[in-house]
């Protein structure tokens, strides 16, 4: 039973069993699922992970700097460290989240399988 691309992005989990880690470190996949032994070597995202961070955090920290200023008025010196604090928090979760949503988009569509059955 395969999970929805959305389930295996929040969780963090493998695409066809649900249940295994698809990482052994904070952004690197793990080499296979633990329990079912679905190989995740065939997994190339790209550069589609850090495309989709990029684009969306740009559009969140702009958002917080500009509404920090305006609503605060802190030195900007502040407003730099906050907006730079908040990034540093929300790359990696954004980066496992499109990282697992792709490989999951790649598994529902059986380009994981096939590559392994070559």
């Amino acid at each position: 039973m395969s999970h929805s691309a959305l389930h295996v992005a929040l969780t963090n989990r493998c695409p066809a069993c649900g249940v295994g880690s698809l990482y052994r470190g904070i952004l690197t996949l793990a080499d296979r699922c633990s329990q079912c032994g679905l190989s995740f070597a065939a997994h190339d995202s790209g550069d589609g992970p850090a495309f989709f961070a990029i684009t969306l955090l740009g559009f969140v920290i702009v958002g917080f700097a500009t509404w920090l200023e305006f609503a605060f008025r802190p030195p900007i010196w502040l407003t730099l460290l906050a907006a730079t604090l908040l990034l540093f928090a929300l790359t990696p979760v954004c980066l496992r989240f499109f990282k697992s949503y792709l490989l999951a988009l790649q598994f529902k569509h059986h380009r994981l399988q096939q590559e392994e059955d070559i």
